[in-house]
């Protein structure tokens, strides 16, 4: 649960658990502070071959040994420093090429000179900026942005390494920034392999607006790709807004795009202050992989978000892997997100948090997260948070807590909006794992106060060492159907609890017990839908020691109990969506859906 000030700016090479050294920094993917653990590998999605961009009207080179007084436009006349490259306007078409393998100090600056020229400013004729040869270039910006993108669209950057100092200072690795205010959104940014650390404020980040003319700008057609943002204070990736704009009812940015991306070790910003409407200053969340916010449609994909946020102490919320707030038709989709954590709250998986509509989190796997796996929650002030799905995702081992005020789940819906609370949040064909967790208190399923029409239909829940099935607070609208509730040991379900606590609920020892006090829970008509099978994976290593546990693991044997044995979400009014987590088409051939996230083969 976060709370957010509304302000203008929010702020291939293998990485094992051996470690490796990239540009000075030692990467080790590790899998959680758990022990004994596997670790999972990931790959830097940046290391990939330098391309020349191809169309160029004109190009200028860049080399350590060339010489600003030259013409720059053949590799023997190369420039030698971004302050050259800063003082020539940069027309659209126009490539800038950085001699691979070395390294350029400065901050490179595209923008609009607020007299009718500057840069760039095609979306259809870009301005690229590269790497020639076959390594690539890097930026070293030291406490300043390493790239700023002021006013205009129709750039791409692509192939270069963006370094800042390490240190607590402003700088951002890429800032895309609009500040022209009326709804103006600039066309066409790609940035493709490129590796972006070290920097105080966030790797890349991306919107604007006019705060003194209270309306907004941004960006359109925004696409992230191959990229890693990793060991930066503030996050990963953000976008941002100007919500104090009145009313409220547009978006910054629109049609954004995080494909393939890595975002990890981004540990926030202690005590991090931003200003609210009013002037004021107060503090707020820090530490986040990716972030969405105030953006009109978005797509963040086959990305990895993982041990971010561990500075973090802001002690109303937290960061999260991977999020959005404040957005509308955002997908989250075939991502993981694994061993996030905070100071105090959150540290979670995934989330649509304060005003998301009619969004979707589905494929992907959250484990070992502090907070919840994936969480929908509203907080005070927001547009309405509506029209969510969380479908055919899996969550392994979340909730493992830091304090006893770290009551969490697999999956979690909830809101401090005493006016406006989650509504209309359908949640299905998922598969949670949940045991005890060191601090706090896990769950499989949490629904905390103040949620209204929350769905859950087809879920395979299980937990182990009496971490409670399911808990549904008091002052909430919450109905559960053809789910499957399997207990390694005491079964418990909590009912009747408040203020994001077990403690004053009411235990339920089996789903009959349940059904006795909630006669709608897990019955259509007289007929009884629930189930307490064994889930009968198609690996037992699911409820192993190991913190790392390749989601195959979670399939289901030709001879599960839990196959054929869901309900059609079609009779709720809900689209199956066209396959489950493993790619098997949604329903499978014998048309009978199985419970969980695994659909057949």
């Amino acid at each position: 649960m976060k709370f957010h000030a509304k302000t203008t700016q929010r702020h291939r090479r293998t990485i094992s658990g051996l470690g490796v050294m990239v540009l000075g920094l030692s990467l080790t993917v590790a899998s959680g502070s758990a022990a004994p653990a596997a670790s999972q590998t990931v790959a830097l999605r940046s290391d990939l071959p330098v391309v020349r961009p191809a169309g160029c009207s004109q190009t200028f080179y860049v080399k350590p040994t060339g010489n600003d007084s030259s013409t720059g436009t053949t590799v023997a006349k190369a420039w030698k420093t971004i302050a050259k490259v800063n003082q020539v306007q940069l027309t659209p078409g126009t490539c800038v090429l950085f001699a691979g393998g070395h390294t350029y100090s400065g901050s490179l600056q595209i923008f609009d000179n607020g007299e009718g020229g500057g840069d760039a400013n095609s979306e259809t004729t870009r301005v690229v900026i590269g790497s020639y040869g076959s390594h690539k270039a890097t930026i070293s910006s030291g406490v300043d942005d390493g790239i700023i993108v002021s006013n205009v669209g129709g750039v791409t950057i692509q192939d270069l390494y963006v370094i800042g100092n390490f240190s607590s200072g402003p700088g951002h690795g890429i800032n895309l920034h609009n500040g022209l205010g009326g709804n103006d959104r600039r066309p066409g940014i790609t940035i493709d392999r490129v590796n972006i650390q070290g920097y105080g404020g966030s790797g890349i980040i991306l919107g604007g607006g006019d705060l003194v003319a209270n309306n907004k700008s941004g960006f359109s057609n925004v696409l992230i790709s191959n990229t890693d943002v990793h060991n930066n204070a503030d996050a990963g990736i953000q976008s941002y807004g100007n919500l104090c704009a009145v009313p409220n009812t547009t978006y910054s940015s629109a049609n954004v795009t995080i494909d393939n991306v890595a975002a990890f070790d981004n540990k926030g910003i202690p005590s991090k202050m931003v200003s609210n409407c009013s002037g004021a200053t107060e503090q707020t969340n820090s530490g986040s992989g990716i972030v969405l916010g105030d953006v009109d449609g978005a797509t963040v994909q086959s990305s990895y978000a993982f041990r971010n946020g561990a500075l973090n102490n802001f002690s109303g919320g937290g960061p999260i892997g991977i999020w959005a707030y404040n957005a509308n038709a955002v997908v989250i989709q075939f991502c993981t997100s694994f061993s996030n954590r905070s100071q105090t709250k959150d540290g979670g998986g995934f989330d649509l948090d304060g005003g998301v509509t009619n969004s979707v989190m589905q494929y992907n796997y959250s484990y070992d997260n502090q907070g919840a796996g994936y969480l929908i929650y509203q907080y005070q002030g927001a547009r309405p948070l509506d029209n969510n799905v969380v479908r055919y995702n899996i969550s392994r081992n979340d909730s493992r807590g830091i304090s006893s005020d770290s009551n969490y789940g697999g999956i979690v819906i909830g809101s401090n909006d005493t006016v406006n609370g989650a509504t209309n949040t359908y949640v299905y064909g998922n598969t949670i794992y949940t045991k005890p967790s060191v601090a706090g208190t896990a769950a499989g399923i949490r629904v905390w106060e103040r949620s209204h029409d929350a769905f859950f239909y087809n879920n395979a829940v299980h937990t182990s060492g009496g971490v409670p099935l399911v808990s549904v607070e008091v002052n909430t609208t919450a109905t559960f159907k053809g789910n499957n509730y399997f207990a390694d040991g005491a079964f418990s379900i909590r009912t009747g609890g408040s203020n994001y606590s077990d403690d004053s609920s009411v235990n339920r020892t089996s789903l009959t017990a349940w059904q006795a006090a909630f006669p709608l829970v897990e019955k259509i008509g007289s007929t009884n839908v629930g189930k307490t099978a064994v889930p009968g994976y198609y690996l037992p290593a699911v409820t192993g020691t190991s913190t790392w546990i390749d989601p195959v693991n979670f399939g289901l044997t030709s001879t599960s109990l839990l196959r054929g044995k869901g309900i059609d979400p079609a009779q709720f009014g809900l689209s199956a969506g066209p396959r489950d987590y493993f790619g098997v088409i949604v329903p499978p051939t014998n048309l009978k859906y199985s419970i969980g996230a695994s659909q057949g083969n």
